[in-house]
């Protein structure tokens, strides 16, 4: 009997990893350069800002999870940057 309870745990957790990786998509930092910005004049603060405009391949991922290689820089408390390389951090 504990070896069908290992069996069936060890069979629920293969089934969760697989759902899971299919609810994940894999992209590369070649996908996230399908951006393009558009410099605005903000009145709030009576400054120029650069607006992004999304390319296709970035609008089919709105809502979905995705997984990117990379590296996380602390910039205060509470905000983080995701870099493609580790040598961004050198401020």
């Amino acid at each position: 009997m504990p070896k069908i309870k290992f069996v069936l745990i060890l069979i629920i957790f293969k089934i969760q990893g697989y759902a899971q990786e299919t609810l994940t998509q894999k992209i590369t930092w070649a996908t996230l350069r399908d951006v393009k910005f558009t410099k605005k004049f903000n009145k709030e603060y009576e400054l120029d800002f650069l607006y992004p405009s999304f390319g296709a391949s970035l609008l089919k991922l709105e809502g979905k999870y995705v997984e990117i290689k990379g590296y996380v820089i602390p910039v205060s408390q509470n905000l983080y940057v995701l870099s493609a390389k580790p040598m961004a951090s050198c401020f």
